[in-house]
């Protein structure tokens, strides 16, 4: 009990720091960020979900009985529960189970749990994000750290993208083979990280490996720009209130980004601002949520204006994960500068906590877990055998959607099972296959080695196309270890 209690007081210390989260300059008092805490329902800067098998694990006695779940955990308005309905409920309505469900013999092969791909619905979630974008692909610069995966990544690449932001170098290095092999020469690679030590040597080896390709690493000080290695460039990455790196946006408008960029030692070396408005994900209603952050997109103009008052040209200026996507493709100061680029990358596979935070966005899940139920531990409930270890579980409960079963309550996981409250519906039998979105697809792509990659016929019929290694999964460990991209073979893509 006292680890669980340090916990959810932590979190909710973190959460306390996510309501100081409003526009740069805001300092609200403590008792005012305790106010929107409770307001909006946030846990760690995301929005709270109740534990509700733990509070009926502790409301039963031990008795087995169901747990009455019909409560909503989150009806906060402008999220597609925020009527009050359960979040299950709420989700991937319209969702079709039976595009979902394996082929027989695929389905007796396969080892639950295990991760899934389906490559039509990537494609067409693909094209959602370019409508967004006007029709225009080098609008997007997707965040590769959601897919991981080379034959997904050469998707986005045949769509048109060339641009893409990158959380590690060995993503970077997954990218720079797609492009060498997909005979893309003006590829661009962004690790939107701000690397230090081995770790911006590691990307150093990765640029010298793909010359066709642009390098470029996120700074935040004319320090950072001294340590650049030959053949990486930069942007500068200021902070409008995420607070999770980069330069704070007081300090660049007082004159700081002006410092970084005039830092360059050679021409085209400074290449734009990062400008990461995730936080805004904790304006849940849409117009708010646009409010403040053309709020914030002003400032950034304002700050672009300045550093060309200095003879300085950003050459790019990016924003938006998925949240704020339409806000930013939306502000016309954004469109009209034409250096505007828009990054998210969840989109690409979308997830359950972003079908609910966003009714904004027409997507549909590109990737799933597929489990199967293994226990039948007590009266009303069942188990599948896909814990913390198979689908990711830091954003909350419930972390998975049950494709085709939104009467069921997941409940909170261990690191192999996963219990879930039948909510006195029939229980499915031991052995029977569940479809999983997660809740946050992104770390749970990471978890996985491997994942079947599903694409259909003229007909319509699923079929698999491979057993795809998740090339990007993980992080390098040692300067001197050969690069991943060392280790693959030429293959169509």
């Amino acid at each position: 009990r006292s680890g669980v209690s340090f916990h959810l007081r932590r979190m909710r210390r973190c959460a306390v720091q996510a309501a100081h989260m409003g526009p740069c300059g805001a300092t609200p008092t403590m008792a005012s960020a305790e106010r929107r805490v409770a307001s909006l329902g946030l846990q760690n800067g995301m929005p709270h979900h109740r534990n509700l098998a733990a509070d009926s694990t502790t409301g039963t006695s031990g008795s087995g009985a169901a747990a009455d779940t019909s409560e909503s955990r989150m009806t906060v308005a402008g999220m597609r529960n925020g009527g009050g309905l359960r979040e299950m409920d709420a989700a991937f309505r319209g969702l079709n189970p039976e595009r979902y469900t394996l082929p027989t013999e695929l389905l007796d092969q396969a080892i639950t749990p295990c991760l899934v791909v389906y490559l039509d619905v990537v494609r067409r979630n693909i094209t959602e994000i370019i409508r967004l974008c006007g029709g225009d692909p080098s609008r997007w610069r997707p965040h590769a750290k959601t897919t991981k995966i080379l034959a997904v990544y050469a998707e986005i690449v045949r769509a048109g993208v060339r641009q893409f932001k990158a959380a590690t170098p060995r993503e970077a290095d997954v990218l720079g083979a797609v492009f060498e092999e997909m005979a893309v020469l003006d590829g661009d690679v962004l690790v939107a990280f701000p690397l230090v030590g081995p770790g911006l040597s590691r990307l150093a080896q990765v640029a010298k490996r793909f010359p066709q390709t642009t390098f470029s690493v996120l700074v935040e000080s004319v320090d950072a720009v001294a340590k650049l290695p030959p053949g990486v460039s930069y942007f500068i990455d200021v902070n409008p209130g995420m607070h999770r790196s980069g330069m704070p946006l007081e300090e660049a408008e007082s004159g700081g980004a002006v410092a970084v960029a005039a830092a360059a030692r050679t021409a085209g070396a400074f290449r734009g601002i990062h400008f990461y408005d995730g936080h805004g994900v904790g304006w849940v209603e849409l117009g708010e949520r646009q409010a403040e952050l053309w709020a914030l997109y002003d400032r950034l103009l304002a700050l672009d204006n300045k550093l060309r008052q200095h003879g300085l040209q950003p050459g790019e200026l990016i924003t938006a994960g998925t949240p704020s996507l339409t806000s930013s493709i939306a502000h016309p100061g954004l469109a009209a500068t034409g250096r505007h680029r828009v990054s998210p990358g969840t989109v690409v596979f979308h997830d359950f906590q972003y079908d609910l935070l966003n009714p904004d966005l027409n997507l549909e899940p590109a990737a799933v877990v597929l489990s199967r139920v293994v226990s039948h531990p007590r009266n009303g409930w069942f188990t599948a055998d896909a814990g913390s270890k198979a689908v990711a579980a830091e954003a909350g409960d419930p972390m998975v959607y049950i494709i085709g079963h939104p009467e069921y309550e997941p409940g909170h996981p261990s690191e192999e099972h996963l219990p879930i409250d039948g909510r006195g519906h029939a229980v499915p039998s031991r052995g029977s296959p569940l479809y999983l979105v997660p809740r946050h697809v992104c770390p749970t792509v990471n978890l996985a080695q491997h994942a079947l990659l599903m694409d259909r016929d003229e007909s319509g019929k699923l079929y698999l196309t491979s057993l795809a290694d998740v090339d990007a999964r993980a992080h390098d460990t040692l300067l001197s270890q050969p690069l991943v991209s060392a280790g693959f073979r030429k293959s169509s893509l």
